[in-house]
């Protein structure tokens, strides 16, 4: 469920002259920008279905645990992540997420930047060595 999503031209936000100690941060896109929040919940056994993401993702799980599947490797490895804990999505990484749990539900949130008039998510077949 998409909570919100800002719309922005091209970014440019550096902080180089307001640093918090040492940690700074440089953001540019090229081009029209959309930032946006979705909070994905998956019932007992549930799954995201594969897919892609034309840019990173910030993934947080807020509540039970998943197993996120790489299908950009030939072997296919699930990580599991459990509630408090963040990763990183790459751009153009086939992946499928599942509920850890047959029973309890899992919730998710994905915080992502992408272009301008490009879907967030892009539906993909299950690719092969994948089950």
């Amino acid at each position: 469920m998409n909570v919100v999503t800002g719309h922005y031209g091209s970014i440019d936000v550096k902080t180089e002259n307001n640093k918090v100690g040492h940690w700074g941060m440089n953001l540019m896109t090229k081009d029209d920008t959309d930032m946006g929040t979705d909070v994905i919940t998956l019932a007992g056994g549930g799954y995201s279905g594969w897919h892609i993401h034309p840019a990173a993702v910030f993934v947080t799980v807020t509540e039970g645990s998943i197993v996120w599947y790489d299908g950009s490797n030939a072997m296919c490895p699930g990580t599991t992540y459990s509630a408090g804990q963040s990763f990183v999505e790459n751009a153009y990484v086939i992946h499928n997420a599942t509920n850890a749990s047959m029973w309890n539900q899992a919730k998710f949130i994905a915080m992502h930047i992408n272009p301008t008039g490009v879907p967030f998510l892009v539906g993909k077949p299950q690719p092969g060595g994948c089950h």
